[in-house]
């Protein structure tokens, strides 16, 4: 497993326990329906229709999309939501071709749906069983039950036409309890929502302490108070230092430097024109400007340092989001400028 908790690196690292909860729910699903597509495609001999179009296209989403976070040494697991549109798509398109298979074929292939829900079922029972500590084995024993019910029923109904779909639906909805649950961890426990990711373990953890960002109510006061008409109420580097700001106080607040004050948003020129046109004339810096140099050194030369005793206050309000990072809010340094 590397430094950042993302599984070690291969082709099997999705359905590694610390990915698999993130993402993988109905991977197995959508991979076997895949190949049902495939097969319906190839036993048809059709030339390209709309729907093998549309599974060509999702399946260019997912398997370079999959292949990058198989390999990649460094990602936050909130970044792999950009494979749930192909993997929700191929779940819908592969069901209705395993369907089709299911009701007309007599040879292994009928019974690509109940492998797929079986393997599917097998494979959540596992991610379950690394969170029995958080939520118990009832879930982990429940879905296996509904499971196996499931996938014994399709399996009996498959020569019964009338209620063969009702089944497969069913077997459906039940792939679906266990990821319903875990998307909705992080409004039923909360979390960080600067690195946000699901799961039971939410519900025992104290959420967002990795970056931490506070409204200074006395700073925010005084800023309030000495405002003349400016567009914003002052402008910092990070994202981080700002947005408990945006969030708790509904107030405009500058980002001059992207998440980690190192993005090259504004130029020393347009930056002064900002403060020329009456939008900004406070600048709040911390301890580290490593990030935009350039124009740090253009508010320290051109603005008056304002004394922390005219605002400084031992009253803080913490981010409901847990906003924080580089920079922080250590140290910080009002700056004002004029026209």
């Amino acid at each position: 497993m590397n430094m950042y908790g993302n599984g070690t690196a291969g082709p099997l690292r999705l359905f590694q326990s610390e990915l698999s909860g993130q993402i993988s729910w109905m991977l197995p699903f959508a991979l076997i329906g895949l190949l049902g597509v495939v097969i319906s495609w190839f036993r048809n001999r059709r030339e390209k229709t709309d729907e093998m179009k549309e599974t060509m296209f999702w399946a260019a989403w997912l398997v370079p999309a999959a292949g990058f976070f198989s390999v990649a040494s460094f990602f936050h697991p909130y970044y792999l939501i950009m494979l749930a549109p192909p993997i929700a798509a191929l779940c819908g398109i592969g069901w209705h071709a395993m369907y089709a298979l299911y009701k007309s074929s007599k040879d292994w292939t009928g019974y690509l749906l109940p492998a797929a829900v079986s393997l599917t079922a097998a494979f959540q029972i596992c991610i379950l069983s690394a969170y029995t500590s958080q939520i118990g084995s009832a879930w982990m024993y429940g879905l296996g039950l509904l499971g196996l019910g499931a996938v014994m029923g399709l399996l009996v109904m498959k020569h019964k036409q009338p209620f063969s779909k009702q089944i497969t639906i069913i077997a459906l909805c039940v792939l679906m309890v266990t990821p319903l649950y875990w998307s909705a961890t992080p409004i039923l426990y909360g979390g960080n929502s600067v690195i946000p990711e699901s799961g039971s373990q939410l519900k025992s953890s104290s959420g967002g302490n990795m970056f931490t960002s506070d409204v200074d109510s006395g700073l925010l006061s005084y800023l309030k108070k000495h405002n003349t008409g400016e567009e914003y109420l002052f402008a910092t580097l990070t994202t981080v230092t700002a947005a408990p700001y945006i969030i708790n106080t509904d107030e405009s607040v500058m980002a001059l430097g992207g998440f980690n004050g190192t993005d090259p948003i504004l130029t020393a020129a347009q930056l002064k024109k900002l403060v020329d046109e009456g939008k900004v004339k406070y600048f709040l810096l911390s301890g580290n400007n490593s990030g935009n140099t350039k124009l740090v050194s253009w508010i320290k030369k051109n603005g008056t340092k304002i004394s922390a005793d005219k605002y400084s206050s031992t009253t803080k309000t913490k981010s409901s989001s847990q906003m924080g990072g580089p920079g922080g809010q250590s140290r910080q340094t009002l700056y004002e400028i004029t026209k």
